[in-house]
């Protein structure tokens, strides 16, 4: 993938790294973090707020998409595609505890997958 985003010409900088890894080498180093279609690799979701809180800068913003699950019973679910969904509950309570503040989260189609929409939420979070 990064020898193709390569090619492209459109990105200054391309790292081959974990997502909370890369995010932790960065400490208050971004005002706004967007990822989409990444965080449906992850189980729990705490590592990654975490992460994320400390990469961006006070009063910067993260903006996440993550495929949804309607069971707020159980924090998420690895689903037949290999890819985890979660919780709104599970997405606001990871995201609360690791400091973040909640400015929106949206239900909306991520991709169709097989011919049938992939639904999820579009999480917008900052950093007060």
């Amino acid at each position: 993938m990064l020898a193709l985003a390569k090619k492209r010409h459109v990105y200054s900088d391309l790292h081959k790294l974990e997502l909370v890894n890369f995010l932790n080498l960065h400490p208050a180093e971004f005002d706004l973090l967007i990822s989409a279609d990444t965080l449906c690799y992850f189980g729990s979701l705490q590592s990654v707020m975490a992460a994320s809180y400390r990469a961006v800068r006070a009063g910067g913003h993260v903006i996440y998409t993550v495929e949804g699950s309607d069971d707020d019973t159980c924090p998420h679910r690895l689903d037949p595609s290999s890819r985890y969904a979660h919780s709104l509950v599970h997405v606001s309570t990871a995201a609360t505890a690791a400091g973040l503040r909640l400015s929106c989260i949206n239900r909306v189609t991520l991709r169709t997958e097989s011919g049938k929409p992939v639904t999820g939420w579009l999480v917008t979070l900052n950093r007060p």
